[in-house]
């Protein structure tokens, strides 16, 4: 058995604070590009017209018509399958929202999901920086920028912006929050998911999602969990700097897993102009080792999922557990309390 010193346990980069990146804003089908390579930009200036994803639109059919949701499927007056346009019917006196296709209905909870065309729409560039990279055929433009990065574990969909805006516990999402990128603290859930469908909310950045099928994976807006699957809420650390940035503009990458949060400062001009980066970036940083050490930052994953501490103690010797199996238990020290741990239940956070 190794000594303490040399265990070694999972390390993971949670957040990246203040540091020059590459981020790259997608225009889709670009109309034409209005910057040129090492051009110097700023929040509000314009990377172009494109025509962009905007994902589904939900629509509460059963309800709105007042019937089991069963027979709603019976009263539409469009097709599954078939386009639909913005003020068309869809069934009674209900319209459609939006251009797009009906595409599915769900016959456990009498809702509707229209797959929204591709919108034409002009790209703010939301940050400062400097331009490294156009591509003109994939309608891809990469800024060099002055960034705090967040990683999740799990992600889903393509990549948003928004102003960044927290869902208190028992508030639901509500029109103010439309077009927003929205933290959940907790778990993400059907309900939510399907407020912020309904809303057209851009993304969410939540903790957990359940362990039933992929509801949250084919929302239809971008979605970054933080923690895990089941039950769970943000890390401290994580949480921090979320409450911090509140307000402030973000860009959320589902596929990436990450939400990053360019610097509203003029002066990260200076940093930006100083420090040049390779060619290609890491899409995500990977997961490593560590050997463990009292005061190491760490993240629980069983059986409470994300919360955060530091490590008091580590046991000279092994426990064994109900389960039969003998492991090194580990005592960490969180803001509410402390709690004692097997060694695999947790992993280094930096």
């Amino acid at each position: 058995m190794p000594t303490p010193q040399k265990l070694i346990v999972p390390a993971r980069c949670r957040v990246e604070k203040n540091i020059v990146t590459r981020v790259y804003r997608k225009l889709g089908e670009a109309y034409g590009f209005t910057l040129s390579l090492g051009q110097e930009v700023f929040p509000t200036d314009s990377l172009g017209r494109g025509k962009i994803k905007s994902g589904f639109k939900i629509i509460a059919l059963a309800e709105k018509l007042g019937v089991n949701p069963k027979d709603g499927l019976s009263y539409l007056k469009t097709k599954i399958g078939q386009n639909i346009y913005r003020g068309e019917t869809i069934a009674a006196s209900i319209t459609s929202p939006v251009d797009g296709v009906i595409d599915f209905y769900n016959q456990k909870n009498g809702e509707l999901r229209i797959k929204v065309f591709l919108e034409e729409k002009e790209l703010i560039c939301g940050m400062f920086g400097v331009v490294d990279e156009i591509d003109e055929r994939l309608g891809v433009v990469g800024i060099r920028t002055y960034a705090t990065l967040i990683h999740g574990v799990l992600g889903s969909g393509r990549q948003v912006d928004g102003r960044l805006e927290i869902l208190h516990p028992r508030k639901k999402i509500t029109e103010k929050d439309k077009s927003q990128i929205v933290v959940v603290p907790g778990t993400l859930d059907e309900d939510t998911i399907r407020q912020a469908s309904a809303l057209n909310i851009a993304g969410i950045i939540c903790a957990g999602v359940s362990t039933q099928d992929g509801v949250w994976q084919d929302a239809g807006f971008g979605v970054v969990v933080t923690e895990g699957v089941g039950k769970a809420i943000i890390g401290e650390d994580i949480l921090k700097v979320l409450e911090q940035s509140c307000g402030q503009f973000a860009i959320l990458e589902g596929q990436r897993a990450r939400l990053i949060l360019p610097s509203e400062d003029q002066n990260s001009m200076i940093y930006i102009r100083k420090i040049r980066l390779p060619k290609v970036i890491a899409d995500r940083v990977p997961m490593s080792e560590i050997g463990l050490r009292i005061g190491l930052s760490v993240r629980t994953l069983s059986p409470d999922l994300g919360q955060v501490g530091v490590v008091i103690q580590i046991d000279q010797s092994e426990t064994m557990l109900p389960s039969g199996k003998k492991t090194v238990m580990v005592t960490i020290e969180s803001k509410s309390r402390k709690m004692r741990l097997p060694l695999e239940n947790i992993e280094v956070i930096y």
